[in-house]
């Protein structure tokens, strides 16, 4: 976690190894930078599984050292929030989906989905808030409970999904939530722990 922020280069330079699982990342110019010379000490991966990357005009969300010999330098990308992300580095499995003018990277199959919201496939309800709820501002996860922290009357028109097999419980912990279509071929429970 944690806010990250570089005006004048890239936010991340990587040359070893390096993991992001959350967090704030942006750049004037490109976000993430990766490098490779070698397999033994400066090899390359960088592994994404959630944050927000925010690249300026003319920067990119995740690039290349050097582009025309990246060597073994690889990008594994299986979640986040990205401004612009190239196809090419999102991970097997995986896709990009457009949500709210950016490209959220999640499951690329409704069938390894838990949960879906406004048509984006989520493996859990924590990945659903982690990479939609950035701010962290109207809920928490709790495994597959979606409790509420302040009401989310403003999205009137996302669907939720709950496949077949699948099952979440959303608390209202006191407060109030508008949903779209709800379509349950598996299992929701709602319920309020505060009781209001």
């Amino acid at each position: 976690g944690g806010t990250f922020t570089n005006t004048s280069q890239a936010t991340i330079l990587n040359w070893n190894i390096t993991e992001i699982s959350g967090g704030y990342f942006e750049s004037e110019k490109s976000v993430l930078m990766n490098g490779w010379s070698n397999d033994t000490i400066d090899k390359g991966q960088i592994t994404v599984t959630g944050g927000v990357f925010i690249a300026g005009s003319g920067g990119f969300c995740a690039t290349y050292f050097d582009i025309s010999n990246k060597g073994n330098a690889v990008y594994d990308i299986t979640g986040g929030l990205f401004s612009q992300l190239a196809n090419s580095l999102v991970a097997d499995e995986c896709a990009k989906y457009n949500y709210a003018d950016m490209y959220l990277v999640s499951v690329d199959d409704v069938e390894d989905a838990q949960i879906v919201i406004a048509d984006i496939p989520f493996a859990s309800v924590s990945d659903a808030l982690a990479l939609i709820n950035v701010a962290g501002d109207f809920a928490v996860a709790e495994g597959d409970t979606l409790i509420l922290i302040d009401d989310l009357t403003d999205t009137g028109d996302v669907a939720l999904i709950v496949p077949e097999g699948e099952g979440m419980t959303i608390d209202l912990n006191g407060h109030r939530i508008a949903l779209g279509d709800i379509t349950v071929n598996g299992a929701l429970n709602i319920a309020d722990s505060e009781g209001e």
